[in-house]
């Protein structure tokens, strides 16, 4: 089942209805931190390797509109290369107060640094994360990803959770 053309419809979508929301003008630092996989290690070339789940890096986000962000920054990946990312990410608020955001969204964009490893994709890879952020509006923003590379690419895959703080 080939997803992208839901998400891009999506993300067209939430575009066209929602352009009137204000934009916060925000900017944040994202801290690329960690990564947990549904497998510790992997078969490449013949040989097994362990995931990594030290996924250091830093990124840049912009608040282009209440729902929606714009990310773009490097992290080290779960194959020890580094990767470079840019991603639209609309997001639905759950909950949301003067104290406390809650949103689920969905990221989506593109990748590098997945050629040439287990998952043998393109040197500029489409990029599909599902979200869960926590924020403070101000100060902090919490944000969870899960990206179901099992469903995506096969039972040879590890799905992956990671973690970001900016």
């Amino acid at each position: 089942m080939n997803i992208a053309p839901l998400i891009l419809r999506f993300i067209f979508v939430g575009l066209t209805v929602a352009t009137g929301n204000a934009a916060t003008n925000r900017w944040w630092l994202d801290i690329n931190l960690t990564s947990q996989h549904s497998r510790h290690e992997y078969v490449f070339e013949g040989s097994r390797h362990e995931y990594n789940s030290r996924n250091l890096g830093l990124g840049l986000a912009y608040d282009w509109r209440d729902w929606c962000d714009l990310k773009a920054g490097w992290f080290n990946n779960s194959y020890h290369r580094t990767s470079l990312y840019a991603v639209v990410h609309p997001r639905f608020d759950l909950l949301r107060s003067p104290r406390v955001m809650l949103a689920i969204g969905v990221a989506v964009g593109a990748v590098t640094g997945y050629n040439h490893t287990v998952d043998d994709l393109p040197p500029l890879s489409p990029l599909g994360i599902l979200t869960v952020t926590v924020s403070d509006e101000r100060h902090w923003r919490l944000l969870v990803g899960y990206e179901p590379f099992r469903l995506l690419l096969g039972e040879n895959h590890a799905d992956v959770a990671t973690l970001q703080v900016s």
